[in-house]
């Protein structure tokens, strides 16, 4: 199944292995794309592996295949945000800009981090699921990311 800009611009925010996978896209959508991933990875590869239905890419090699789509720089700008607390993670982010139709990928690497909503609050055990960022607040970076695009 092959995807439009059109279709996937509703789903440009995501976690790193939903659909529609970036295989499946055509060379000629554009969408801009921010992706958040978490290391090290309690429950979910960080690295491709196989799934039920084919290959599932890493965050890092979803970054990269959404930046060639879009035509984006091929290396990233990489930047850490400053700490608002000590909670034992580090904020690292991935900006691949100057996209065609002024697209751009943001790949969001929470280290130290869990399966966890940044900003939110510890719902599950850490030992289960890992540590929840402070040093983020993925609600507010997903508004702002909604008002450039």
């Amino acid at each position: 199944m092959q995807f439009t800009a059109s279709q996937i611009r509703l789903s440009s925010i995501k976690p790193t292995l939903t659909s529609p996978h970036p295989s499946n896209i055509k060379e000629s959508a554009f969408a801009p794309q921010l992706l958040q991933n978490f290391e090290p990875s309690h429950s979910l590869p960080h690295s491709m592996r196989a799934g039920a239905k084919g290959p599932i890419l890493s965050a890092h090699d979803s970054a990269i295949k959404w930046a060639r789509l879009n035509g984006c720089v091929s290396d990233p700008e990489i930047t850490y945000l400053p700490n608002k607390v000590d909670d034992a993670t580090r904020v690292r982010v991935e900006k691949y800009g100057s996209g065609k139709e002024n697209t751009e990928v943001i790949l969001y690497v929470i280290e130290g981090g869990g399966h966890t909503w940044p900003g939110g609050w510890q719902y599950f055990p850490v030992k289960i699921i890992g540590k929840t960022t402070h040093n983020l607040d993925a609600s507010q970076e997903i508004m702002e990311f909604f008002k450039r695009h």
